[in-house]
């Protein structure tokens, strides 16, 4: 393990201790983990070493609390910008249609709103109905419009205003 965290503060000099520790708690973590949650990890380990990050905005992991089962991820896709924060989640494979996804999103929000109370969360989708356009709904969602999304393209964006704002909503 010591030898990890002295590869890990070779390759990142210029990062602080907490960095440090969470790639090796990711590390740790790819060793019990499937190839899909590894791979998130991985990810986010990359993404943190190349940006600043601040809990609770951040990817986490979900399990069933029941078997310990890794079934899915959900982020914020960054900190909050203009009183906004976006949110994704994903559900790994054998996992889905069983409403974690929805319990996923629904925790991020509780998140949101704990920490900003009046936060608008948004969200992404494909630009049809599916799985994740019906779970935004039945979250409170409502569809502001199409944007441009730099990597995916036309996409629908989701508003979700908290019951603390204003009548008067922001322009998407």
């Amino acid at each position: 393990m010591l030898h990890l965290v002295k590869l890990i503060k070779r390759r990142y000099p210029e990062k602080n201790n907490a960095l440090v520790l969470t790639v090796l708690i990711l590390s740790l973590l790819l060793l019990a983990l499937g190839e899909e949650a590894a791979s998130i990890c991985n990810f986010c380990a990359q993404l943190y070493a190349n940006t600043t990050y601040s809990p609770p905005w951040i990817a986490y992991l979900a399990c069933r609390p029941d078997e310990n089962d890794i079934i899915g991820t959900c982020a914020f896709k960054s900190k909050p910008q203009n009183n906004r924060v976006e949110i994704a989640y994903y559900t790994f494979a054998g996992f889905e249609n069983q409403g974690y996804a929805s319990e996923m999103a629904s925790q991020l929000i509780s998140l949101a709103w704990h920490k900003e109370p009046m936060l608008t969360i948004c969200a992404q989708t494909l630009p049809e109905k599916n799985a994740s356009t019906h779970i935004l709904q039945k979250l409170g969602f409502t569809l502001a419009g199409e944007t441009q999304h730099p990597e995916d393209g036309l996409v629908w964006e989701w508003h979700l205003y908290s019951q603390t704002q204003t009548k008067e909503k922001p322009e998407v």
